[in-house]
């Protein structure tokens, strides 16, 4: 009995004892890197939003298409005889193919050829010619309707029974393309020309007006990965 009693007052001391020790150690703060050693990882900047692919109206860098339509140019009517006739006379309406490159979103390079035929008592005439062209045209492609300047110079041969008829021109002018989907457009301008004819071994200088043209145009996108980051 005196044992059990021993081994109880000394487990009590020795509680005792590990309380009072507990007691006399303060309570630490956790230990925390210096602000020197912190890495903050950098927020990521918001990227700008572009336009999407879906939101396009119209044709844009890098695109592509197949023109066709009609265009008319005052020019001077040279009969079979060779000799020049004074007044000038409105051309026919000749049928006119080309294609169409876009070098930026709102340039395009055009090249155009035209072709017409004109039977007068027997007699045929032939005439044609090639155009190479710059449209520049304004608001986005976010636009389906675009205006713009156009610029074209020529060489052909007018409606003529001669083969020995030539002229060279250039052209200024302006008009609208709208574009029914980013793949189909139709275009119409007007231009003021300064043609030169050359036949019989002179040449002579007209100033044209209102040389119109109606023009449908079929586009195909870029390839993947061409597209122009403008």
């Amino acid at each position: 009995m005196k044992q059990v009693v021993a081994w109880g007052w000394v487990l009590s001391c020795g509680l005792a004892a590990a309380q009072e020790l507990g007691s006399e150690i303060p309570d630490r703060e956790p230990v925390t890197a210096p602000s020197a050693m912190r890495h903050e990882v950098p927020k990521p900047e918001p990227v700008p939003e572009s336009p999407s692919a879906s939101s396009r109206k119209s044709a844009a860098s890098m695109s592509y298409g197949l023109m066709a339509g009609f265009q008319s140019t005052v020019v001077p009517s040279v009969p079979s005889s060779g000799g020049l006739v004074t007044q000038q006379v409105s051309g026919p309406y000749a049928p006119t193919v080309g294609m169409k490159f876009f070098l930026h979103d709102a340039i395009a390079l055009l090249v155009e050829l035209g072709t017409s035929i004109a039977l007068d008592n027997g007699n045929v005439a032939v005439g044609f010619e090639g155009q190479l062209g710059v449209d520049v045209l304004f608001r986005s492609q976010q636009s389906a309707l675009r205006p713009l300047l156009h610029l074209n110079a020529g060489l052909g041969k007018p409606l003529s029974g001669s083969g020995d008829v030539w002229m060279v021109h250039g052209a200024v002018g302006g008009g609208a393309e709208y574009f029914l989907s980013p793949q189909l457009s139709i275009a119409a301008r007007a231009t003021i020309g300064l043609p030169v004819l050359l036949a019989n071994g002179r040449a002579v200088v007209l100033i044209t007006t209102l040389s119109p043209s109606l023009m449908m145009t079929f586009y195909f996108d870029a390839p993947a990965g061409t597209e122009s980051t403008n």
